[in-house]
């Protein structure tokens, strides 16, 4: 899952729980950039394509050894 709860975002199963997550973000301005810096880190070390590139570097690397 890309979303992680309460670390990476929210994840909200109505459309109740998407209006109070939002409110309490919009409330708390240190948690909403917790959350987002969090997002932001966890995309670069997972997604990047720079990121998958290392890893497949790697992999060949090894299989070359």
């Amino acid at each position: 899952m890309q979303i992680r709860h309460q670390e990476t975002g929210y994840l909200a199963r109505s459309v109740d729980e998407w209006v109070a997550a939002l409110s309490y973000l919009l409330r708390n301005r240190e948690v909403a950039r917790r959350l987002g810096s969090a997002a932001r880190h966890h995309v670069q070390q997972k997604f990047l394509i720079t990121r998958c590139l290392g890893d497949y570097l790697k992999i060949f690397r090894d299989l070359a050894i």
